[in-house]
């Protein structure tokens, strides 16, 4: 009777225990269901850039047009670069640098030549690297000859002779008049300088530069601005990117993409990708959705327009960007958030 006891009672405990692992099994199985949903189980999310606010929140080149047609992104070509604020210094009269772009045509600077010196210069320093493709300068002389020579540079130590030159000349330029030139191909420069060179070598000159101005050439760009674009604090996954966009002959349009747990640390860039119109691009290849239990909820875009005859522009009317989350659906109805 006593075996027989102790054969039940070792016999339940076996049961017991096996129950409980067994209920603790199941209640794993159910958190991990939960937390590794597939795509096709998990709950959709969609987010659209598709208005004039939209696009306003995000950064863009001086040569991006929001405003010909409202609600779309296209090329501003020959776009007037925004010079103020830009760095200037010369070798003599510095204080005065800064009124060659204060878009005032009452300052100036003075470059006056003495009898011993042959040349002067201005100098602005853009910042960054961009494509120009063409100037405009206003200047005018009190006396003598002067020509004047303006140069680029990436470095601000080599520096190229710009105008006159083969393929890039100064328009008509009637002094005090102003002097316009459309270079023929585009050039990279982060420094350009202009230098008055006295022609005669013996008289006093007095070269004064009241304006100067730049115009920049396709591509343009426009970056999403930091938290625009965010999945959620149920984010799990970045799925799908689809454009609606008219691309005419001689222009394109092409995406980059990069994803963040925060909205301040970003990772790379993509590679650049070229949807049509219409038609989702997959983008779960391309940027991090998630890292352990880091979740990379915020997604910036990257959108690039171009032409090649300095004339056609590309549109962007709307984009938008599907995700998954780690909640499962009630039904199988995809969620819609418009950014408004």
């Amino acid at each position: 009777m006593k075996l027989f006891s102790k054969r039940l009672f070792y016999g339940g405990s076996v049961f017991i225990v096996l129950i409980i692992l067994i209920s603790g099994f199941l209640v794993y199985l159910l958190e991990y269901k939960q937390k590794s949903l597939s795509p096709a189980e998990a709950a959709s999310g969609n987010k659209t850039l598709d208005s004039q606010p939209d696009w306003q929140l995000g950064s863009y080149t001086d040569n991006i047009d929001l405003t010909t047609l409202a609600g779309s992104v296209k090329i501003q070509n020959n776009a007037e670069i925004n010079l103020l604020g830009k760095t200037t210094s010369s070798d003599i009269n510095n204080d005065q640098a800064p009124n060659v772009i204060d878009n005032d045509y009452d300052t100036w600077w003075n470059g006056y030549l003495t009898y011993e010196d042959q040349t002067h210069w201005w100098k602005i320093d853009l910042g960054e690297t961009k494509n120009y493709i063409s100037t405009f300068a206003l200047w005018r002389t009190a006396s003598g000859p002067i020509t004047f020579r303006l140069y680029w540079s990436l470095n601000d130590i080599d520096y190229t002779l710009i105008l006159p030159g083969p393929g890039y000349v100064w328009g008509p330029c009637n002094l005090p008049a102003s002097c316009q030139s459309v270079i023929s191909s585009p050039i990279s420069a982060r420094y350009i300088k202009i230098v008055a060179n006295r022609e005669d070598g013996v008289s006093p000159m007095d070269p004064q530069i009241k304006e100067f101005k730049l115009y920049m050439s396709p591509p343009a760009t426009h970056t999403s601005a930091s938290t625009q674009i965010d999945g959620g604090d149920n984010f799990w996954l970045w799925q799908t990117f689809t454009p609606t966009q008219t691309v005419p002959a001689n222009t394109a349009v092409s995406y980059r993409f990069r994803s963040s747990a925060n909205g301040t640390d970003w990772g790379t860039w993509s590679a650049s990708q070229t949807p049509t119109s219409g038609n989702p691009l997959d983008i779960s290849g391309l940027v991090t959705s998630r890292s352990g239990d880091t979740k990379y909820r915020y997604l910036q875009v990257e959108t690039t327009l171009s032409n090649t005859d300095g004339a056609s522009t590309p549109t962007v009317d709307a984009y938008s960007v599907g995700y998954h989350t780690e909640v499962k659906p009630n039904k199988p109805v995809a969620q819609t958030a418009v950014i408004q």
